[in-house]
């Protein structure tokens, strides 16, 4: 890699670690009905603790640690505090562009904060650092085709869609003494991506169940290529109330899964792996026009290669302009 920027002593062994998010996809979302939208959405995800040393997962706050020699003239930590937080303002939007072809948009905004901390001598025994970067991420443009067909007492919408993710986001932040972060927590990626995809809606009006499917087919920047990811998500969904205001409650389950990064030509064995969520969240939608959304995701089976840092979680907020 261009620079290597975690070396983390847990007691008084060493290991290098590589950012967590090299596995996280697009956040999917549909309407019930499948209209058309626009609207502004925030995405937070958040990395903490590590199962390896039976360490707990916090979606938000991490506590001060503690420090003490142990006798050789090292300081460990009774509990370790590294976090990655990266959060994403997006402008997205669905549109008709002729019959049954639909125009998706995705301008993004990316914040980044990474804190871990590094155990030295009795000379300088903690040195702790705090990486903030932000600025425009990966635009994605695509096209999707709505398949709408009836069964028994179901409506059915069948959506595949092709996407390419733009090289539009910054990629050369640096630090204080010049060096360019990893790409990891850069706020783009440098490559022009190809996502495919897949989603299905099946509903009577009153319940119906929504699964979205995602594979994302990276390429290489400056001689480092993410791996391709795949996405799943399914989750079943209430209808209640009447047509002016309508609470949708949701539940179900999000996958992702990627394999190893690849830094000239070497794989990285601290990144990649796979995460299970429980997924739940609402929609409040008023007069068929303005739509409410909130969703989280916990962890419940994280699975990552290596001794990388842990899920804690994901939250999604947005505001819709139904169409």
């Amino acid at each position: 890699m261009n620079k290597k920027l975690i070396l983390l002593l847990i007691l008084v062994g060493i290991q290098t670690r590589l950012l967590a998010c090299d596995v996280c996809n697009i956040f999917e979302f549909k309407t019930v009905d499948q209209k058309n939208y626009i609207g502004v959405f925030y995405h937070y995800m958040s990395f903490n603790g590590y199962s390896h040393l039976n360490q707990e997962h916090r979606m938000f706050s991490r506590s001060p640690q503690m420090h003490e020699l142990d006798g050789s003239n090292l300081f460990f930590e009774k509990k370790q505090q590294d976090f990655e937080k990266y959060s994403t303002f997006a402008l997205r939007a669905n549109l008709n562009l002729f019959k049954n072809f639909r125009l998706n948009v995705l301008l993004p905004y990316e914040r980044t904060v990474v804190y871990y901390n590094k155990v030295w001598s009795t000379v300088d025994p903690v040195s702790d650092t705090t990486m903030t970067l932000s600025g425009l991420g990966d635009a994605i443009v695509g096209i999707d085709k709505n398949i709408r067909f009836t069964t028994d007492q179901f409506t059915h919408y069948l959506i595949p869609g092709l996407s390419l993710k733009l090289p539009t986001g910054i990629t050369n932040i640096k630090d204080n003494a010049g060096e360019v972060f990893d790409p990891e927590i850069q706020p783009g990626t440098g490559t022009l991506d190809l996502l495919l995809r897949l989603n299905h809606t099946m509903t009577n009006g009153k319940w119906g169940l929504f699964s979205a499917s995602s594979y994302k087919i990276n390429s290489t920047h400056n001689n480092y290529r993410f791996a391709n990811s795949f996405n799943f998500q399914s989750d079943v969904f209430l209808v209640l109330g009447n047509p002016k205001k309508q609470f949708i409650p949701q539940a179900g389950f999000y996958m992702e899964s990627a394999g190893k990064n690849i830094d000239e030509g070497n794989s990285i064995d601290f990144t990649g792996g796979t995460t299970v969520f429980f997924d739940s969240g609402m929609e409040l939608r008023i007069n068929n026009s303005i739509s409410f959304q909130l969703s989280a995701q916990l962890p419940v089976y994280d699975q990552r290669n290596n001794t990388q840092i842990g899920n804690a979680g994901r939250l999604n907020v947005g505001i819709v302009k139904i169409m």
